[in-house]
């Protein structure tokens, strides 16, 4: 513990008159003797969001205006949004990708303006086609995704549809 550090638990032990008091001032100490205490930077230092006067105030070095007379820290890179991403000069969470991609294909945009790959798109059975691999079945038949191989006797066409290879043409 070095001598700035000594002295404020020495002033904060006299300073205190209740156990609980001087109970939360020996935790503190101990804390700073650890390297846990507050350092004048840290708490000069603030987050996004927080009020703040100037840049410096700010850890991302940005101090914004919000509305006529407020200011607060705002993003100014990813780095400032542990978890998220800057968007704005906010930081924005983005959404999981099962919540992006819900009832969607193909490259999507989320929440916080990413791309999002949400797989291949399918066409549903019943729906147009033009060729087996444009089915989510992978099986088109006159123009038309079925819902799986085809059986004898119903209609195919000559590109592998029939589960037994003899289905009318």
């Amino acid at each position: 513990m070095d001598d700035v550090r000594f002295d404020a638990l020495v002033k904060a032990l006299g300073a205190q008159r209740s156990r609980r008091g001087v109970l939360g001032a020996l935790a503190g100490g101990a804390l700073a003797a650890v390297g846990f205490g507050n350092t004048a930077e840290a708490r000069r230092c603030r987050s996004v969001g927080n009020i703040c006067a100037a840049n410096g105030d700010c850890c991302s070095g940005f101090c914004g205006t919000e509305g006529p007379t407020r200011k607060t820290c705002h993003c100014a890179a990813d780095r400032d949004c542990p978890g998220g991403v800057c968007l704005e000069e906010a930081c924005c969470l983005p959404d999981p990708q099962p919540v992006t991609c819900e009832n969607q294909c193909g490259s999507q945009t989320n929440n916080c303006q990413q791309s999002v790959d949400c797989g291949a798109c399918c066409v549903e059975p019943d729906g147009a086609c033009g060729a087996n691999g444009e089915c989510c079945s992978h099986v088109c038949v006159n123009g038309v995704c079925l819902s799986g191989k085809v059986f004898n006797g119903e209609a195919c066409d000559d590109d592998g549809d029939c589960l037994a290879g003899h289905c009318e043409t």
